[in-house]
């Protein structure tokens, strides 16, 4: 295992500048090229100022205009079952808005005779053209729209291959995904490849429609990833024709998305690395009025063993007449609610601190009541990893607000220890910001694409991990109260309908049909890849 301490594994890309260690697991192992000697770390700039370590401040951002930036697409074909690269396609736009699109195509004889010279030499020509043509001046942000992963592998290995290892930087999350790839020059960063999918987690052809700019003119023909490409001259014409045009797209795409970000909140999206850090600076730019206070590691690790997330349960197999709701945007109406910001008290005893004053997280012994149809607080249970929702007694660590809740269904709690927090309500204007566009805008707009966006990713970099739990499958239709368009309310997915029948048999488990209409989810399966007879047989125990 190779380890390159300029190389590093991150579990998000605001961690980037902390040292973690390794970064490639043995999934990947013919990247690695040779054994690195140690060298001081000069960690990757995300630029969160000096504060940032012990809170998240407001920031006002002095940029007064958009960065240049490129992008780039790598083709494959398949030999033996193995992806080779044989075309990069690059384009970005220079000052007056001179237009640089260029494909670099491998020597096809060469690749014949020794595939992995012709593979060297074409990334050596899209290297010369980047650094000796000094596009890194003016371009020093190159976005792939697959880098976390396909696009990346090739770019790493040939940044391995043709420069320096001091000169090659390099962050990865914690699922071996590329966060971004960097080449430095003189001791500074020349160009940086980040992920656009990252900061964009939709299809090429969705982020187009979505700020209305031309997508792909030609869809992808199975031909190309073959070597009989070469062999055909009209084939070969339409394939450099298809691989110009992603790149294409995707800089028109980003730069509208760039324009846009930049006049209505300041932020310029090749300065960002993630929609979360995205989110996270619109926030701290126009939102955030008082500091946030960062955790120790000791009291977030107390905080986070009450952290659970929401409970997923199903109670029978088998329904007819089935209603199905979805909450109206849950984190953000969870992220309305008064909520604990700076540790304010410790407590190593907290026998004579009644519930009712107490605002924060602590250790509690609960007692639930055996006959309680369903209980709500859960319980992590150590030896099986495994969350419940029990009865009877236990101890556990649980926030303030969610006890209280517990205590008016009979629940009994005595404290044990904890920490007591401030109060404050940092989200409220963001949250209607974007709720409101989102609610007034069409729903195949770009105003609409970013308003969902920032809305589902700001939480993210607050505190969640995994969990999205936000739905009803009932038997028994909702109140009307509860259902309606304002955030916190229900939804009527199916706009009226009602399931004819439906199985269940677990969690993200389930199929059913509305007349001939059959929609299935079944983790690990493709969305609707199941038949109804499919769902029959596993109810019968035949699959």
């Amino acid at each position: 295992m190779l380890i390159n301490t300029k190389l590093k594994l991150i579990s998000s890309p605001e961690d980037a500048t902390k040292e973690h260690g390794l970064i490639i697991t043995g999934k990947h192992p013919k990247l690695i090229r040779k054994t690195v000697p140690k060298r001081k770390f000069t960690p990757i700039n995300f630029d969160f100022g000096k504060r940032f370590k012990h809170t998240i401040s407001p920031i006002n951002s002095k940029q007064k205009y958009i960065y240049r930036f490129g992008c780039i697409d790598i083709e494959t074909i398949s030999v033996d079952k193995i992806q080779y690269p044989i075309a990069i396609s690059f384009f970005y736009m220079r000052s007056q808005n001179r237009i640089v699109s260029k494909i670099f195509l491998i020597d096809y004889n060469l690749f014949i005779s020794n595939r992995n010279e012709a593979i060297l030499l074409l990334w050596k020509n899209f290297f010369k053209f980047l650094m000796h043509n000094k596009v890194y001046s003016n371009c020093k942000t190159i976005f792939a729209h697959n880098l976390g992963s396909f696009d990346g592998y090739f770019i790493y290995k040939a940044l391995m291959s043709h420069f320096e290892l001091e000169n090659v930087s390099m962050v990865v999350d914690d699922q071996n995904k590329f966060v971004c790839l960097q080449i430095l020059k003189d001791s500074e960063i020349a160009i940086t490849f980040k992920d656009s999918y990252r900061i964009f987690p939709v299809s090429l052809d969705k982020l187009c429609q979505s700020f209305n700019v031309e997508g792909k003119i030609s869809k992808y023909n199975p031909d190309f990833n073959t070597v009989e490409l070469f062999n055909n001259p009209e084939l070969l014409k339409n394939f450099k024709e298809y691989a110009l045009q992603d790149t294409i797209a995707l800089y028109n795409a980003l730069r509208k998305a760039q324009v846009e970000y930049f006049e209505k909140f300041q932020v310029d999206i090749s300065t960002i690395y993630s929609t979360s850090t995205l989110s996270l600076k619109i926030f701290r730019n126009r939102f955030l009025t008082e500091d946030i206070a960062i955790l120790s590691s000791k009291d977030d690790d107390f905080v986070r063993r009450g952290y659970l997330g929401g409970a997923t349960d199903y109670f029978q197999e088998y329904a007819q007449n089935v209603h199905y709701y979805d909450v109206n945007s849950l984190y953000p109406f969870a992220m309305k609610m008064v909520l604990p910001n700076k540790p304010i008290a410790r407590y190593n005893d907290m026998t004579n601190i009644p519930l009712d004053d107490f605002f924060g997280f602590a250790l509690a012994e609960v007692t639930c009541p055996k006959d309680i149809k369903i209980p709500l607080l859960p319980y992590k249970d150590l030896d099986t990893n495994r969350t419940i929702h029990p009865v009877g007694k236990w101890t556990g660590v649980y926030y303030s607000e969610e006890l209280k809740a517990a205590v008016k269904l009979g629940y009994e709690i005595k404290l044990i220890e904890g920490i007591r927090f401030s109060k404050f309500s940092p989200f409220n204007e963001y949250i209607d910001h974007f709720y409101n566009l989102k609610k007034n805008s069409d729903k195949n707009s770009g105003t609409y694409f970013i308003s969902k966006m920032q809305l589902n990713q700001l939480y993210g970099i607050f505190g969640r991990r995994k969990t999205d739990t936000d739905s009803i499958f009932t038997t028994k239709p909702l109140d009307n109260d509860l259902i309606g368009k304002e955030l916190g309310l229900m939804k009527d997915e199916l706009n009226g309908a009602v399931i004819d029948e439906a199985y269940f048999f677990g969690i993200k488990k389930y199929g059913y049909r509305i007349g001939d209409q059959v929609t299935t989810v079944f983790a690990g399966i493709k969305r609707n890849s199941l038949t109804w007879g499919n769902i029959l047989k596993i109810h019968i125990k035949q699959i």
